[in-house]
C-alpha cells in the first residue's frame, strides 16, 4: 500500500460521493473512530485504510500539495506510539491517539465493565461481578508487570530513533509472558539478554533508559501500553472467562456468556464499550467546518 494508492482512493470516493467525510486511517480503525464522525458531523462517512502511520502523514501531504483539503471533509487519525509526534507537518490536521493506539481505548477498567454489562449480560449485583473485575485489574496489574521491560525497551528504541529490520506482532513475542489466567498466573519469561539476541538494533537501548521509559509508561500502563498487547490481554481474559462460567466446576456462577473471536473482529464488537477521547468530538467538529 502507498500513499498514491491512498490518494486514488481519495479520489474515486470524492467522484462517486463528494459530500461525504472521508476519513483516513492507519489500520483497521474505523469500528472506534466512524460512528463518533457520523454522529457529530451529520454526514456520511467512508474510509481509506492507508497501512501505516507515515503513509497517512504522506497523503495529507500530497492531498494539500494538491490544495483540494479546503473543498472536502476530511479527517487524520494516526496512533501516538512510541514516536516523537511533535515534527509531523500540520499537526492539527491530525487526530492523535491519547494512548499508544486505539486499542488502549477498550483495555480500561470502565470500558471492561461496559462490556460485562452491556455484551456479556451482567449486571452490578450479580454476585459474580465484584469478583470477576477485581480479577482483571489485578491480572491486568500482574500482566504490565510481566511486559514492562519488553516495552521499556521497545520505547527507548524508538525514542532513540533506531531503525531496524524486524517489526512487532499483535501479542507479546512467543514464550516471554506465561499466561494461565484461570490458575491466576501471569509470568514474565524473558531477559533483556534474550531480547537483544531476538530483536537486533544497533545501538540497543542502554538499561538507563530502559529504567527512566518504564518509569514514565507506568505513571499510566493501560494507555502507554503497548496497545496491540493490552488488547490481547483483553481478550485472553474474556476468553478465559468464558471458559470458566460455562464450566460446572468453576467456582462461578454458570453464566450464559460466550467469547471466542480474533483482534480484529473484537475490534468491531467491542467498539461501542471503550473509553470516548474527550478530544475526539472537537477536532470532528473542527474538520467538519
Amino acid at each position: 500500500m502507498t500513499p498514491q494508492y491512498c490518494y486514488m482512493q481519495y479520489d474515486k470516493i470524492r467522484q462517486k460521493k463528494p459530500h461525504a467525510f472521508i476519513a483516513f486511517f492507519e489500520g483497521y480503525d474505523a469500528p472506534y473512530y466512524i460512528p463518533v464522525i457520523t454522529s457529530v458531523s451529520g454526514l456520511e462517512a467512508e474510509q481509506v485504510i492507508c497501512g501505516n502511520k507515515r503513509n497517512v502523514i504522506a497523503v495529507h501531504e500530497s492531498l494539500l500539495a494538491k490544495d483540494v483539503l479546503r473543498n472536502a471533509k476530511t479527517v487524520f487519525f494516526i496512533d501516538r506510539d512510541f514516536d516523537d509526534n511533535s515534527s509531523i507537518p500540520h499537526r492539527l490536521d491530525f487526530f492523535l491517539t491519547k494512548g499508544y493506539s486505539v486499542e488502549n481505548y477498550y483495555c480500561s477498567q470502565t470500558s471492561f465493565e461496559n462490556i460485562l454489562k452491556s455484551y456479556m449480560h451482567y449486571n452490578c449485583a450479580h454476585p459474580d461481578y465484584d469478583v470477576i473485575v477485581t480479577n482483571y485489574v489485578e491480572l491486568q496489574r500482574l500482566y504490565h508487570a510481566a511486559c514492562l521491560e519488553f516495552n521499556g525497551w521497545y520505547c527507548s528504541l524508538k525514542k532513540n530513533m533506531t531503525s531496524v529490520a524486524w517489526s512487532l506482532n499483535e501479542t507479546m513475542p512467543s514464550g516471554y509472558v506465561k499466561l494461565d489466567l484461570s490458575q491466576f498466573k501471569v509470568e514474565k519469561d524473558y531477559t533483556m539478554t534474550k531480547i537483544h539476541h531476538t530483536f537486533k538494533a544497533d545501538p540497543q537501548p542502554i538499561a538507563a533508559d530502559v529504567q527512566k521509559w518504564s518509569v514514565w509508561i507506568m505513571q499510566d500502563p493501560v494507555y502507554r501500553m503497548r496497545g496491540k498487547y493490552e488488547f490481547a490481554f483483553l481478550l485472553a481474559y474474556l476468553s478465559s472467562l468464558s471458559k470458566m462460567v460455562n464450566n460446572p466446576a468453576s467456582p462461578f456462577e454458570e453464566h450464559s456468556m460466550n467469547f471466542s473471536m480474533g483482534q480484529r473482529d473484537a475490534l468491531s464488537a467491542l467498539a461501542q464499550y471503550a473509553d470516548r477521547d474527550d478530544d475526539l468530538k472537537d477536532y470532528v467538529l473542527r474538520r467538519a467546518a
